[in-house]
């Protein structure tokens, strides 16, 4: 087995690798790329501090996408932080690999390794307890008062309703195979060989073997072992072509022999560490990142001084040399004389601790604001902060420092960037720098949690990128995007579950607020902020967004263009190709087209385009219903969300590119009437009902009307700072509609409308100083060059009534 293979697997969400050394490019190229492509989006690797700065430092590579599309961590201690275990997890299983295997281009693909997998489904059972505790382990090096690695637990636990939240104690658990196996890890208050003793008990050891590519130089370890297992042989795997056993100190030592792996390695690194004592009853096997040595496996009185994982199995006797591959080669074998084996040479140890004291923390960047966590070296010094691209190019930021609640973090606010750093460190007022650390951009990381696209997201895709006018159609693909997401989200969440573990497949993927608090305690928006505030960001919903930017020609959208208007488009858009009609709408037309004779070809073409004006009014109808409806039923569910929003601005937009011209409206067009409106504008403004003017009010109304308005339920994810501009865009929209008809029935009023125009802007909660409706007027105003004269207003009189209306903004009332 391959161990890269494993992360190619399907149905995981969350991967947590340790490793004591790193090599970017391989975990990047290897191991991250498999992960992703299988759908496994949310990434931790944790590092050996010292080595992390190694790393950084040119060692290898450089990360290009650390900080985006994973959060490294390096980790400190007494020792060296030396576990390698890959902890997976999905919806409906879990996957805990306890290897002796680095995060390296040798260690994932190289070198001889050896690992253990224990794999469960959703359903209690002893696999699922000792992956729970390989979680419970990894947990506690996650710092929770980073802001990103908070988010990516919680946004897996969610995901993750089958592992336990109770730490449960670290114990063998029988298998259904009736083997045992248990997750030993290092601790404060017993060592890994005092739990590996204590297993084998008093059984009677005929055979110890070890595998070990590195030993104390004294054999301390081993002779502790020999000790207190007292086996009746001992013997070493050990490459003799390799300077790293110190065979002096054998002399003291009685039933020990030395076997030759170098054979069966086929010329690869020996870097597999097992422990196997053979009794007659079992196989005691202990495997995973622990060498032979007092730093790793610690005494029985004295635990080790590094972080180590291991995983303990007891199986049946003569098993573990049988399953690895072992037993024809010990049987076979020739021992090999210690004195022919070369001297032992010390490897030249790397200065973890000083590499390790030159890191200058930790820095997380959320939008525009950006959090340094300082080790405690550079706590109290004054120092500069430099930021550097992927290639090392330095990028001038500007920092501002802010208030922090905290002693041991610093915070500022960044003023202005055109492009995320990749790297940061610090420089002191002597001209010393410190090493690099990678910058997590929150945000990115969160983004990444998204799920690759599917085929209908990339049908829609298709469609959106070719359409040029708001329609129907766009109802049609938002309905599909969210069917297809909670149909992904349900199967993700709630297959096989009880009735007490479902939950709504529409729940919100990160804490929220609700609107009204968010509003009233969020960040005023910055001058010099570029940074895309979107709440759309992890769904394919998104896309109807980037569509609806495109029509009105948006700045701050990607591939924006002009868009001009496109009667043939609108005609497409809106035709729904001869369906039936309603009754009423019948009615209409054959008292509209009495006296036309349908037997010439221009008399048959009069009637099509009465039937499709009455049609097209009927579906807009029947489709404004609909959403209002679908903003009610969130509402009562007590979770209104962007989703709802972005289908409220979409049926705001297909309204306005079929509203009549308000001059019309005096002398309603005529079904017969064969102007260039026919099939397209068929919406007027007054008279006949529907009109544009009451549907865009009766649609305003189911959010913002009534005792106890829809938008009082309206979340927020609490990570934004800032009002997301989704919101801002929708709010835009609602403003320019609610002002759209005060001016269209000026001299015939819709009853409500004051009321109506009134809550709009109180319950959107906008502050008049604040940048927020500078954001929402540039919106406005690109909604009225694509809607105003088509209308029949004035360029600028909406946005003339809209300043009125927003200078005495109202704060949101409780």
């Amino acid at each position: 087995m391959k161990l890269y293979e494993k992360m190619s697997d399907r149905d995981f969400h969350t991967s947590i690798l340790t490793t004591f050394a790193v090599d970017f490019d391989s975990y990047e190229s290897i191991a991250l790329s498999r992960l992703r492509g299988s759908g496994c989006r949310n990434n931790i690797l944790l590092v050996d501090q010292g080595m992390l700065v190694h790393a950084l430092s040119g060692d290898c590579v450089l990360p290009q996408s650390a900080g985006r599309n994973y959060t490294v961590r390096g980790i400190s201690g007494r020792g060296a932080f030396h576990p390698k275990v890959l902890l997976q997890l999905g919806p409906r299983k879990g996957r805990l690999i306890v290897s002796s295997a680095n995060a390296t281009a040798s260690g994932l693909a190289g070198n001889l390794e050896i690992a253990g997998i224990i794999e469960c489904d959703q359903f209690d059972s002893p696999e699922q307890q000792i992956v729970a505790a390989g979680w419970h382990y990894l947990r506690h090096f996650l710092d929770q008062n980073s802001t990103g690695i908070r988010q990516q637990i919680s946004w897996m636990t969610r995901r993750t309703p089958w592992l336990s939240s109770e730490e449960l104690p670290n114990r063998p658990i029988e298998l259904p195979d009736t083997s045992e196996a248990a997750f030993l890890a290092s601790n404060r208050s017993k060592s890994i060989l005092h739990d590996f003793v204590a297993q084998v008990g008093s059984e009677y050891v005929d055979r110890l073997i070890l595998l070990s590519p590195y030993w104390d130089k004294d054999l301390s370890t081993l002779k502790k072992l020999q000790e207190r297992l007292n086996p009746r042989e001992t013997l070493l795997l050990v490459d003799s072509n390799k300077e790293l056993f110190p065979t002096a100190n054998l002399s003291t030592m009685a039933d020990v022999r030395i076997l030759d792996i170098n054979s069966f390695a086929k010329k690869r690194f020996v870097h597999a560490k097992l422990l196997l004592a053979e009794t007659n009853q079992y196989d005691h096997v202990l495997f995973g990142s622990a060498n032979c040595t007092f730093a790793a496996l610690g005494n029985e009185a004295t635990p080790g001084i590094n972080h180590e994982a291991c995983l303990y199995r007891r199986l049946a006797p003569g098993e573990t040399c049988q399953s690895l591959n072992l037993a024809d080669l010990i049987e076979s074998a020739e021992f090999i004389d210690p004195s022919s084996m070369p001297d032992y040479v010390a490897g030249e140890d790397l200065p973890l601790k000083e590499l390790a004291n030159t890191y200058p923390g930790d820095f997380e960047l959320e939008f525009d604001r950006l959090t340094w966590r300082p080790t405690h070296k550079y706590t109290q010094k004054d120092v500069a902060i430099e930021f550097l691209s992927e290639d090392k190019t330095e990028i001038a930021i500007r920092l501002i420092e802010e208030h922090s609640p905290s002693s041991y973090e610093k915070i500022y606010r960044i003023d202005g960037y055109s492009a995320n750093p990749a790297f940061a460190r610090v420089r002191t007022t002597d001209g010393i720098p410190s090493s690099l650390a990678v910058v997590t951009c929150v945000y990115e990381i969160r983004r990444g949690f998204a799920p690759a696209r599917g085929a209908k997201s990339k049908s829609a895709e298709l469609l959106l990128d070719h359409q040029t006018e708001e329609g129907i159609w766009l109802l049609e693909v938002l309905e599909d995007l969210e069917s297809s997401q909670n149909t992904h989200a349900a199967r993700s969440s709630a297959r096989n579950r009880t009735e007490t573990q479902r939950s709504d497949s529409a729940a919100p993927q990160f804490e929220t607020l609700a609107y009204s608090d968010f509003v009233r305690n969020c960040r005023l928006r910055s001058e010099n902020s570029s940074i895309e505030r979107n709440s759309l960001a992890q769904s394919d919903v998104s896309l109807v967004r980037s569509f609806l930017n495109r029509v009105i020609s948006l700045p701050g959208d990607q591939d924006v263009s002009a868009v001009e208007s496109n009667e043939d488009a609108i005609i497409a858009s809106l035709d729904l190709r001869d369906e039936l009609i309603e009754n009423e709408e019948l009615m209409d037309f054959s008292e509209s087209t009495q006296g036309i004779s349908v037997q010439s070809e221009e008399g048959q073409s009069v009637i099509n385009t009465a039937r499709r004006r009455n049609q097209n009014r009927a579906q807009i109808r029947d489709a404004t219903q609909k959403v209002v409806e679908q903003i009610r039923n969130s509402a009562e569910r007590g979770h209104l969300t962007s989703l709802d929003l972005i289908r409220l601005r979409a049926m705001l937009a297909i309204i306005l590119v079929t509203a009549q011209p308000i001059e019309v409206a005096r002398e309603p067009v005529n079904a017969l009437d064969d102007s260039p409106l026919d099939g397209i504008r068929v919406m007027p403004a007054i008279g006949e009902e529907p009109t544009w003017t009451r549907l865009l009010s009766k649609l305003l109304f189911a959010l913002f009307g009534g005792p106890k308005p829809s938008i009082r339920q309206l979340q927020v994810e609490s990570f934004f700072d800032q009002i997301p501009d989704d919101f801002l865009e929708c709010w835009a929209y609602c403003y320019w509609a609610i002002n759209a008809v005060t001016l269209a029935t000026k001299r015939q009023p819709i009853c409500g409308t004051k009321q109506l125009i009134n809550r709009v802007y109180d319950l959107t909660g906008m502050a008049n100083t604040d940048k927020e409706l500078d954001q929402i007027e540039i919106t406005m105003s690109h909604l009225d060059n694509r809607f105003a004269e088509r209308i029949g207003f004035e360029k600028g009189a909406v946005i003339a009534a809209h300043k009125v209306h927003s200078q005495g903004i109202m704060t949101l009332p409780h």
